[in-house]
């Protein structure tokens, strides 16, 4: 079985693989994400980090690079697609790539870690696939995960880290002493 890039597939095995390698010791479960979760979620809650993992892999291409270009030998389009519906397999599974936000990279603030962490949560909203079964969240210890499944059609899945939210943040007076 090949599943393309574009072509919508969601793979259950892949989605149960990445939750239990989390172990962050509590149980996923399918969510929702309403504006009225989102919103609740970003309230109570502060973002740790949130990251993008890669699932964009090439394959290797036999003569590119050597003065050769695919697409100039007899049937270098169709030879290419064969080797990358072969490769298909191989990218689902491996991440070549994870950019990390938060609070602490990139220098950003809280408040600007928590607005980008909730743009791109409010994103997968407009996603142009069924968000079901590929939405996640788990909670344990003043924690909550959240997990998104874009790998089969963007090429990504995303991760955010987000943890309890002392009432008392609330109340504080930003003081230059």
């Amino acid at each position: 079985m090949f599943y393309m890039s574009g072509q919508r597939c969601i793979r259950p095995d892949q989605i149960a693989k990445e939750l239990d390698e989390t172990k962050q010791g509590c149980k996923f479960c399918p969510i929702k994400l309403s504006s009225s979760f989102i919103s609740w979620l970003f309230r109570h809650y502060k973002v740790t980090e949130f990251s993008i993992h890669f699932y964009d892999s090439e394959p290797e291409i036999p003569g590119e690079g050597d003065g050769h270009r695919w697409w100039e030998s007899p049937g270098g389009e169709a030879r290419v697609w064969l080797i990358f519906r072969a490769h298909e397999e191989k990218r689902m599974v491996f991440c070549n790539w994870i950019d990390v936000f938060g609070p602490d990279a990139w220098g950003a603030p809280q408040k600007e870690a928590d607005q980008d962490a909730k743009d791109f949560i409010k994103g997968i909203r407009s996603w142009p696939v069924s968000k079901k079964g590929r939405v996640f969240a788990g909670e344990t210890d003043g924690h909550v995960f959240v997990y998104a499944y874009g790998r089969d059609f963007l090429g990504m899945d995303y991760w955010w880290a987000l943890e309890k939210r002392n009432p008392k943040d609330h109340c504080k007076e930003v003081s230059a002493w």
